[in-house]
Order: structure tokens, then sequence, then C-alpha cells
């Protein structure tokens, strides 16, 4: 049962004073309620007041958006990625997916390495970064977090190339972790450095719409990952911030999240919550760690004695403290004096309009004592507003506020908001140093909008904003972009299509609208023709014309490859367009017409000059979410709206509910797709949480009801599906994670993920002139693949296997397997070939983890049904490992791992972690021979303890030496007279 406390509106209204924080006060109070209570609260106190640049709508709209999909199944808002990671374990550890289809195709990413502003382009990038950070014994080496693409990493200090589109720059290293964001990036100094430990905080802090999972942690440079004690559950809100290491301890790290401060003084075994409160900043001083300093909120925190007592300071004596309250804080220290340390107020008060009180930030404060004593610097020029002077009124503070100071000069202080600005004179006076706007900002002074991370690496000043990473060299005087390869752009929707050359067209979070061309070399650069949020791209091959929108269905023209962009009015005294986040329309090839979705359905004949309500309310209130057209009768056109579905025989003259027995529990219709030769013939999926209820079919000519297909799709949210024309009803799904196909010759739906990384699929189209499936994904780019049609023969030629097997699999082939692969967690692989299976020494199969492993020698013929099985090789880094254990931190402390009854030994390991040497404590029940071995996570052996050694029945210690193995996880291996058992031990500085 829940309890809710209700609080009243006007209440709300006036605790949330600050137009940029509105919605996050009026969430973060009202989180228990229902979403669309929520949703209404929030809207309420947004009418009627301005929700342009600044005002926290956009940031809203996302939110809604976001979480609107994935609610759980009555309704209510929940930690989304960790819901998401629950499912896909309980997916890929205790579902099957039988029968399956052995195939060879492989996903690979569609260019956009890198960018070019084209046409009405304004302000062109890669995707959004929260987080910079550098190796601690090598700045070339670079680490950037991103708010849904995971963690990345460059060897050679990142680079921009864009003759040469086809380079990368940048190396993924979470892909195997199901759609997570990173704020905070810490990597131990001590660890070796080509094998070093590195800890994530996870989460969307500045962006708010993706949760946290808490701390991860990695042994072994990024390969594997563990969930450290700080970890959030599918029922806890919470967003990551920052996160950062001790400069002489690193077992010591803090991280400011929306839950409080919190450290750890094991290496992230267990973590305390030091302080309640938002806190989004956290600096150490130089040279005196005992120092810490905190911002939350409107409030500065100090701690003199390493953390273990809070002081708030940010007004501890008159005339000496900082007086003016704001949304937000951000902290920044500097080498060149520890006593300084700047605090950046972003925010104002608002008028009654809910509109910014003009000419106002609330200031840069400095202080000379460590925070003792702070005075204002400067409240002008508006350092968070977007223009290039300063002057306007607005803000986005909640959303981007950050500040640095010269490591060599304390004087010398950098601000990020939209723009970036410097001061000379330790915060008093300021001078533009780069503009949101690249036609404007001119060579060298351009970095995208809104900057989430403002770091100096030696006397390099590191950007991460809404578009990449730029670094500058000269004290911002230019900038560079250093993107290149950083494939994480968060798109909404795309569109293939061949007109002499291949085309995708594509709407993007923070990135606008986009255009790939393959003239026959490959797609090359992401060619930015608008700006904005970009959404649906409807294009018209006969005129060279592509419509595009950006939030909430304001339409645009654009005359591809590289003409003008034209704004389009759909019809006058509509409220910011007045469509959905996402608005739907489509191009009617047959009739020359364009078709838009509001709250009512809209046509165009003339290129989206004019338009004709065409529905005129027969479809009722709210707005329309998703729509198409039968291929095969343009007369028919289906439309929802929330969890309702209507559709018009006549080309809209009536229309028909025809949602009848869908019951979504509070789900949405995501998306729908029509029989290319039938138009009776509907498919649709349903969003959210709600297991077995994901997507439905209906014949319109002969079904009453609608006919459950769910069947064994994992409980995870369904985005999109598409029909393969020419199939067996072939179908195409794109989930949170990963694409599954069924057709009429497969009782249930296959996993068609090869390659692709676990992220959300937002839209799947295919180009029937390229042969190609396309996935537009929310933060990593663009993927192809082949259709399933098209893919090789069901046996398999050969293959090499390495890396994971984690879904329960049988690999039939036509000659041989090799294999150095990990069967892993609660898989069961089988291995079928036809002449030989070689597992070669590094094989293994963790049986301690109910891992199950069969192979035979027997023929692959492709009509025996015991030969369709899914060749799914994901071969993606960072995989999941797991929790961290609750390891002990002394010898004296053991971990325990005990054979079942039936086995002839106990045995004791410890301690584990373990800097150099290793005890193992055996326990026979009689005497027998004895092999240890250790095997890295990938299952190559790198050490033998023991070898068909003989051991006495009774207890037997050992001591082992593994001084000389790299920071990491292994797998230690005990056969005891034939039989084995296997433990995960971690060797630690």
């Amino acid at each position: 049962m829940r309890i809710i406390g209700i609080i009243s509106l006007m209440v709300l209204l006036g605790v949330a004073a600050q137009a940029q924080r509105a919605y996050l006060e009026i969430v973060e109070k009202n989180k228990r309620l229902p979403f669309e209570q929520i949703v209404e609260r929030v809207e309420a106190y947004y009418a009627g007041r301005d929700k342009g640049r600044g005002t926290g709508y956009k940031q809203f709209k996302r939110w809604e958006y976001y979480h609107s999909h994935r609610l759980t199944p009555d309704g209510y808002l929940q930690n989304v990625p960790s819901r998401v990671l629950d499912e896909f374990l309980s997916f890929r550890n205790y579902r099957s997916l039988a029968p399956e289809l052995n195939f060879d195709c492989q996903w690979e990413t569609v260019g956009g390495t890198a960018y070019q502003q084209i046409s009405n382009g304004y302000n062109g990038g890669i995707g959004r970064v929260n987080v910079v950070v550098a190796d601690p014994a090598d700045s070339d080496i670079l680490y950037a977090g991103t708010p849904a693409g995971g963690l990345w990493r460059t060897t050679n200090g990142g680079g921009w190339n864009p003759a040469d589109p086809s380079a990368s720059y940048w190396e993924p290293l979470t892909d195997g972790l199901p759609a997570i964001g990173v704020s905070g990036v810490a990597i131990d100094p001590t660890s070796p450095e080509n094998n070093r430990v590195i800890y994530i905080l996870t989460g969307d802090g500045d962006g708010r719409h993706v949760p946290s999972l808490g701390v991860l942690k990695s042994f072994d440079g990024g390969d594997t990952w563990f969930q450290t004690g700080l970890t959030w559950s599918a029922t806890e809100l919470a967003y990551g911030y920052k996160l950062v290491m001790h400069p002489t301890d690193p077992n010591t790290l803090y991280a400011a999240t929306s839950r409080g401060l919190w450290r750890t003084t094991d290496g992230g075994l267990n973590w305390t919550n030091e302080q309640n409160g938002l806190f989004t900043d956290i600096e150490f001083k130089p040279n005196d760690p005992e120092t810490i300093y905190a911002a939350e909120w409107t409030r500065f925190f100090r701690s003199t004695d390493g953390g273990e007592n809070w002081a708030a300071l940010t007004n501890p004596a008159p005339n000496c403290g900082i007086t003016n309250q704001g949304t937000r804080m951000a902290i920044a220290v500097t080498p060149a004096d520890d006593e300084v340390v700047y605090v950046l107020v972003g925010g104002t008060l608002t008028n009654n309009m809910g509109n910014a009180v003009p000419g106002t930030f609330r200031g840069v404060y400095r202080s000379d004592d460590s925070g003792d004593c702070f005075t204002l610097q400067s409240t002008t020029p508006n350092l968070l507003n977007g223009r290039s002077n300063g002057s306007g009124a607005r803000h986005q503070s909640d959303y981007d506020l950050v500040i640095a100071v010269s490591p060599t000069d304390e004087d010398q202080v950098h601000v990020g908001g939209i723009n970036t600005w410097r001061s000379g004179d330790g915060g008093a006076s300021w001078v533009l140093t780069s503009f949101w706007q690249e036609p404007s900002a001119g060579a060298g002074n351009y970095t995208h909008a809104d900057i989430h991370s403002m770091e100096f690496i030696g006397n390099t000043l590191f950007v991460g904003s809404d578009g990449g990473v730029y670094s500058s060299t000269d004290d911002a005087d230019n900038w560079g972009n250093l993107s290149q390869g950083l494939r994480i752009t968060q798109f909404y929707r795309i569109a293939a299509f061949t007109d002499e050359d291949d085309y995708i067209m594509g709407g993007a979070q923070d990135n606008g609208l986009n255009q790939l061309v393959d003239g026959g070399a490959g797609y090359g650069n992401l060619l930015h023709w608008f700006g904005a949020d970009g959404f649906e791209c409807s294009p018209d091959v006969a005129s060279d014309l592509i419509f595009g929108s950006t939030q909430r269905g304001c339409l645009r023209r654009y005359s591809y490859p590289g003409g003008g962009v034209q704004d389009l009015t759909v019809f006058p005294n509509v409220d910011s367009c007045g469509g959905a986040w996402l608005t739907p329309h489509f191009f009617d090839a047959a009739n020359d017409e364009v078709w838009a979705g509001y709250q009512d359905v809209w046509r165009s004949t003339d290129d989206g000059n004019n338009w004709t309500n065409i529905s005129n309310g027969a479809i009722g209130t709210g707005v329309a979410n998703h729509m198409a057209q039968a291929p095969s009768d343009d007369n028919v056109i289906y439309v929802s709206k929330g969890a309702r579905i209507f559709r018009t025989t006549d080309g809209g003259t009536t229309w028909a509910n025809i949602s009848s027995n869908i019951t979504p529990l509070n789900q949405r219709i995501t998306y729908f797709t029509v029989d290319p030769t039938d138009a009776n013939r509907i498919w649709l999926t349903l969003s959210g949480f709600l297991d077995n209820n994901k997507v439905f079919f209906r014949d319109m000519g002969t079904d009453a009801i609608w006919t459950n297909i769910t069947d064994n799709l994992p409980n995870l949210p369904p985005n999109c599906i598409v029909y393969e024309n020419g199939s067996a009803d072939g179908l195409y799904v794109g989930l949170d994670v990963g694409v599954y196909y069924r057709d009429n010759n497969l009782s249930e739906w296959v996993l068609f993920s090869n390659a692709l990384p676990n992220v959300i699929v937002s839209e799947l189209e295919i180009n029937y002139s390229t042969g190609k499936l396309y996935a537009g994904t929310f933060g990593r780019g663009l993927w192809c693949t082949d259709l399933i049609s098209s893919c090789s023969e069901l046996c398999l030629d050969c293959p090499t296997f390495a890396n994971f097997h984690s879904q329960p699999n049988t690999y039939a082939t036509e000659n041989c397997i090799v294999s150095t692969a990990v069967v892993y967690e609660g898989a069961e692989v089988n291995y079928e070939a036809q002449n030989f299976i070689h597992l070669q020494e590094n094989f293994h199969v963790q049986t301690d983890l109910d891992a199950i492993f069969h192979a035979a020698i027997r023929n692959c013929d492709v009509a025996d049904a015991r030969s369709l099985r899914l060749a799914n090789l994901r071969q993606l880094p960072g995989y999941y490992v797991g929790e961290l254990d609750d390891l002990p931190t002394t010898a004296e402390e053991v971990a325990t791992a005990t054979f079942a009854p039936e086995q002839t030994a106990e045995y004791q390991v410890y301690p584990n972690p373990s800097s150099g040497r290793l005890n193992v404590e055996l326990d026979l029940r009689e005497s027998g021979t004895v092999t240890i071995g250790l095997f890295n996570i990938v299952g190559k052996r790198v050490k033998m303890l023991e070898v068909e050694t003989p051991f006495d029945m009774g207890r037997a210690v050992r001591t082992y030496a593994i001084d000389e193995l790299q920071n990491g996880t292994y797998i230690l291996e005990i056969t005891v007279s034939g039989q084995s058992q296997a433990m995960t031990v971690v060797k630690s500085r």
C-alpha cells in the first residue's frame, strides 16, 4: 500500500519560486504521486508562463517523454536504469530464446564520427558529454562520461579531422552495461597504467531524466564492471553529479548526488551518507585533503577533518558570505593559491509571471581564506545567458553550471553556462571566450551550447558540452573539437531512403536535425542542417525535400542534400507549435501531401505552406504521439494518443476508436506498423514494464480484438516495430536493450543484436534499396545490419568464439569450432560441429554460477530443427559482472565458498581482495589430487598454482604469491579428484 502525502498546488507553487528549478521542485515533492498527477502539477505551474530557453520547460518535457514510456505497471515513477538492469540480468540468466536461428549478420556503426554544419545549422555536435577526466599519469588518456552512451576513452588526447569521417579517436568502455549514463569518473593512480581501476558514478544529474544505479567499479580498465556498495534500486530515484577520489588515498571517494553526499573509505565496498541534501559539486583543497568543499543548491559546505564533519558556510558573517540566493552552486579551487575558493551562484528569483528578473545571475564569489569569508566579485554581465554580450535575463543554471580556475594564476577564472567566459581579475570583469551559435562564433570560438564539465588538465582547459568535448591550450582564446569518434548521438527518430545516393535523416536531442549521405564511399560526417532538439523526419523523394520537426512539432522543410530550410506554420494561435514532445508526421507520396498529428490531424497539399484540419475533434483530447498511413491504401491512416488508437478508412472524413481490448494499465502506445499489402493488418507496441504486455496484432478485417504476441520478449520497454516487406510477417522490435525478430516460421522472438550496444533503440527503418535495417539509438548513434532474410546460411563456418557466452545458445557449424570463451552466469551453451571442436586452454565454464556447456560432433543439417539456434555474438566491451562481494579487509576475516555436500572437499580463500599473497585452505574428505588454476575474466589461464598434486585427507593450507599479476578480477578454479568448483578473487594493490 502506498502512503501519499498530498501537498496543495498553491503551496508547491510557493516552493517552486525559481523558474529553472520549478519542475524539479514539483517532481521531488510529489515523486510518490502517480506520474500523470505530477505532470498535471508541472503544467499548471507553467500555464501562462514563459516556456523558452532558460525556464526549464524544455528539460521538463524531455524528462516527461523519457519517463512516460517507462513507468511502473501502476503508473508511478521508478529508477529506470536500475529496473532495466534487473530485467536485463533476469532475462540473460533465466530465460531461454528458443527456437532460435543461426545467422552471421552483425550490426555496424553508420557514419557520424564527425559532424559538419550545413544549410541553416547553427549548433552542430556529436552528443552530450557530462564529464571529462584524464588518466593520472598520462594526460593524453582521457575519459568522457555521457548521459546515455556510457563511458568512453581516448589514448591520444582525442582528435578532430572532418576530412576523414572514418577516423575515430575514442573507444566505448560500457556497451555491455544496459542503458546507463555517466556523470562522474575517478581513476586509481596506484593501479597499473595499462589496467586501471576505474570508478563511475552513473546517471545524468544535469539532464535529470536518467537516474543513477550508483557507483560501478572496474578492476581491469573497463573490460568488466562491478556494482559497489553505493547502489539505488528501482524504487529509489537518485541522480549523480560528481565523483572525486582522495588525492593520496585511492580507497576514499566522495559522490555528490541528489540523495546526499556519500563517502567510501574501502574502495567502494561500504558507503556512508555524510550529509543529506541535493549535492552537485565537491572539491578538495589543494595540498590539504583534510579540507573539502561541497555545494548543495544554495548552501556551501566545508569539512576540515577529511569529511567526518561538515558545516554550512553560506553566510558565516555579515557582509562576508554568499548572500545571494540562486538555484545551484559550482566550486573551483587552484594550486596557484590553495587558500582561494571560487563559488559560482547560478540562477535568479522569478517575477510573478515566472520569468527571470532582468540583469542578474546571482554572482561569482571569492574567498582568500579557504571559505571563512567570501566577497561578491560580480553579478554582471549575465554569464549564464546565451547572448554574446551577456545582456539577457535568462539562465539554465540547473542544467549547465561550471567554473574553473587556472592552475598557475588564481585570478584567471573561467565560467561555463550556455557559453564560456573568462575573467583575468578574479571575477570582477569578464570576456566571452566561446559562443554557442557556430556561424556567429567563427573559427576557434565555438563550443556547443550548454557546458556540463570544465576542468584544467595540466594547462589545457577541457569542457564537456551538449555537442561533445572541446579544449583550449591558450586560456580559452581558441578552442578545438576533440569529439571525433564519440558515437553518442541521442536519436529520437530516423528516416532511411535512397534518392540516387543513400540517405539517413535523423532528429537528435541537443543536436537537432541531421543527414548522412552515402554516394558510394560509405556514410560520412553527420551533416547538421537545423538546431534545437530534432525529431521525426519525413522524406519527399520526388521533390528532394525533407520535412523535419523540432520539439513539440515545430515543422521545417529542408531541400536536401544542401539547400535551405524554411519554417512551416502548421496553424495559427498555438502555443509553441502545440504538439507532443515528439510530434508524428509523414509524407504521402501518392498524393503529394504532408500529414501531421497534433490534437487533431492536419494535412497540407502544398509542401507545408497551408494546412487543413482533417479530424476536427473526432479523435478526442490530448495530442497524437504516433501515426502511420497504410502503404497499400492511402485512405487508411492510424493515429495513437496515449493508450488510444484511431483509424480512418476514408482519408480522414470519419474516424473510429479501435483500441478495443487493449488494457495498457498506464502504458502508452509507442509505435505501430501496417502490413504493406493489407491495410487491415497492424502491429503495435506498448510502453513500460508490464510483463508479457509488449506487442499486439489485429486484423481489422477479421479480428474483433487485439491478440497479444509478446510471448518470450524480455520485460523491457519496446520503442518501435517495423515490418519486412515480402517476408512471412517478419517483424523487428526495438527495445530499451536489443532488437528482436520473429516471423510465421518462428514460434517465439529471437534476439537480433550481434555487436549492437545495450542501449535504447529509438527507431528502426528499412531501406530496401540497400537491403539494410537501420537503428537510431538514444545515446549510441546510428547502426545498420543486413535484413535477417539476407543473412548467411544457418550453419556457421568454423567460427572462433572469444569473450563471453552470456545467453543460452546452440552454435551449429558446417566444419569446426575454436573457442577461447567463458560460458558465463546462468548460460547453457551447446557447440555442434561436423569435424572438430577445439576448446583452447583458456576456455572456461563458470559452473559455480550455474553455467552449463555441452559439445557434440554431428552433421549440421539446415533442415534439422535442432540446429536452428541463435549464433548471437555480443562481443561488447564493458561486461556487467555483478555486485562486489562483501569481502573482508583483513586476513582474519575470510570469504568462504563451500562445495555442495556431495563434493569431496570444502575450501576457504583469503584475503580477498589480495594485494600479493593468496591463502587456500582445503578440507578433503578423502585423499586425492588437487589442481588449482587462476584465469582472467575472459577465461585465459594466467597461472597454475597446483597441477595434479597429491593431498592427504583432512585440512591443508597453502599460500601462493600472486604479486606479478595485474590488478583485476580473476577466476580461481579448484579441481579435487576430477570435481571442479570456481570462485571470483580480486587482485588489488
